[in-house]
């Protein structure tokens, strides 16, 4: 089990990123294996040897398994103190992640991490074509629409000839 990180969690993962973004960079890699994991990698090919280096790292294997299945980021750290015996923050858990993802063997990565983003739609969110514009513009309420003066007017046309009421609406005219 590799100890925890000596440094911040957070520089750590973005020592990683920066690495494995930076693909000309096998010494980058290796630094920030030996930040997170505490010791050097192995020699030869840096793609290879941190698939060599993590296929045997119990944390690593901890995480694999624990994303075995879908699972929410803010899940694993309990989960894996559980597991491991000492604390794991979100931070080293992505820093291992992404140097698992920049292993390589026959040509596969060793990690292959998925993450999806989710994001709530904005109640009463307005979306209108003004009349000068090609754009459209988004407004966060209805209400800053009107207040703008922005808001299409409508005309509601009911079935009869009679004056439109509530509830009679069949068609629009803008």
């Amino acid at each position: 089990m590799p100890p925890g990180p000596a440094g911040n969690p957070a520089d750590i993962l973005a020592l990683c990123v920066h690495a494995v973004g930076n693909a000309e960079s096998e010494s980058e890699i290796r630094e920030s294996y030996a930040t997170l994991a505490g010791n050097a990698l192995g020699a030869g090919e840096v793609s290879l040897a941190l698939h060599s280096a993590l296929s045997q790292n119990e944390l690593v294997y901890q995480i694999a398994d624990a994303l075995s299945s879908p699972r929410a980021l803010n899940d694993l750290p309990t989960l894996l103190q559980e597991k491991v015996g000492r604390p794991v923050s979100e931070e080293e858990i992505l820093a291992w992640l992404t140097l698992g993802a920049a292993s390589r063997s026959d040509g596969r990565p060793l990690l292959r991490p998925v993450v999806h983003g989710f994001i709530r739609g904005i109640s009463g969110a307005v979306v209108s074509f003004p009349e000068n514009s090609p754009e459209p513009k988004l407004w966060l309420a209805a209400e800053d629409e009107i207040r703008a003066g922005a808001a299409t007017p409508i005309t509601l046309i009911s079935r009869s000839r009679h004056a439109p009421r509530a509830g009679s609406t069949t068609s629009l005219v803008f």
